[in-house]
């Protein structure tokens, strides 16, 4: 997709905003429609948004580590969030991959799922746990 820039400036949302690609008889060419409504999940408010670019500014300046960030952002979600959701924040922050997510929340001992649920937790008082040995056997060394 390119030529969306400009629309892109006028729109009220910087993140979350939710849209449909509908194929047409032509080949490569997609109509593209505009829902005016924003995914709850991937939703950044205006607020936030602000919030983490400090972070990135923050982060740069200390030279944290996608660790430290994630533990940031975490913070800011007492009863929890989404994977999606701290994935878009971190992106704001530092671009990563969502494996690198996936594998700081699986791995560190203050990162939890509890039964049941799809949300991730962020317990400070376990940082000092570090690394959960468990997942040492699923560590691939290149």
């Amino acid at each position: 997709m390119f030529g969306l820039i400009d629309w892109f400036f006028e729109q009220p949302v910087e993140s979350g905003a939710v849209f449909s690609l509908t194929r047409t008889p032509r080949a490569n060419v997609f109509e593209f429609e505009w829902l005016d409504q924003t995914d709850p999940v991937v939703f950044i408010t205006t607020q936030r948004m602000e919030e983490l670019r400090d972070l990135q500014a923050r982060s740069e300046e200390a030279g944290m580590s996608t660790y430290e960030v994630l533990r940031e952002v975490m913070s800011h979600w007492p009863k929890g969030a989404d994977f999606l959701t701290l994935l878009w924040e971190i992106n704001v922050v530092r671009r990563v991959s969502r494996r690198l997510v996936a594998s700081l929340l699986s791995s560190y001992a203050c990162f939890y799922q509890r039964s049941g649920s799809p949300v991730w937790h962020y317990d400070s008082k376990k940082v000092e746990q570090g690394f959960d040995k468990t997942k040492r056997k699923f560590i691939v060394r290149r």
